[in-house]
């Protein structure tokens, strides 16, 4: 990905005379370690579009999910599918219920607003003032924090948002059981 997208900034600041930085983050990906992630990755995909307010989850021209219903084309469909129940699975994972619902037990997104509400509750249960507070808390006290923020379903990334703590702290705080 480094290659790639060096190479692109390359001819891209070359052909329009733009200097600086062409793309805003370094490049991020996360390893898929379950069939729960690969569903919920699965959705999060094929609604991007539909999020962003751009089409229709069936309408996107630059969506696989039309391949998934039986349109030829390049992917890989059948792991998926095979998960699913067929092509009548994939859409109700990806339309049916509400928005952040994903219709099978797994990983669930938050919405910021939620997940800051959360963050907001377990600051002040720990008794320090705001959730940004805990990064200079006692150990115990930030690992408590941690652990019932992703309990409560908060991912890594937006616990690093509201509390300023390093991701490789929160990592390393197990969820609670149950």
């Amino acid at each position: 990905m480094h290659r790639l997208l060096t190479g692109y900034a390359c001819y891209f600041n070359a052909r329009t005379s733009h200097v600086g930085h062409v793309f805003q983050q370094r490049f991020f990906s996360e390893p898929v370690e379950s069939d729960e992630h690969l569903l919920a990755t699965v959705r999060y995909i094929h609604l991007n579009p539909v999020k962003a307010g751009m089409a229709r989850v069936d309408e996107y021209a630059w969506s696989s999910y039309r391949e998934y219903l039986g349109a030829a084309g390049m992917c890989d469909t059948d792991l998926v599918l095979s998960m699913l129940g067929g092509a009548t699975g994939l859409m109700e994972l990806c339309c049916g219920g509400c928005e952040y619902e994903t219709g099978f037990e797994g990983p669930v997104r938050l919405q910021d607003s939620e997940a800051l509400k959360i963050a907001n509750a377990v600051a002040r249960d720990l008794g320090v003032e705001s959730p940004d507070s805990l990064k200079r808390a006692a150990s115990p006290v930030r690992n408590q924090g941690i652990a019932w923020m992703r309990g409560a379903g908060m991912s890594i990334k937006q616990i690093e948002r509201m509390t300023g703590i390093g991701r490789g702290v929160i990592a390393r705080v197990k969820k609670p059981l149950g």
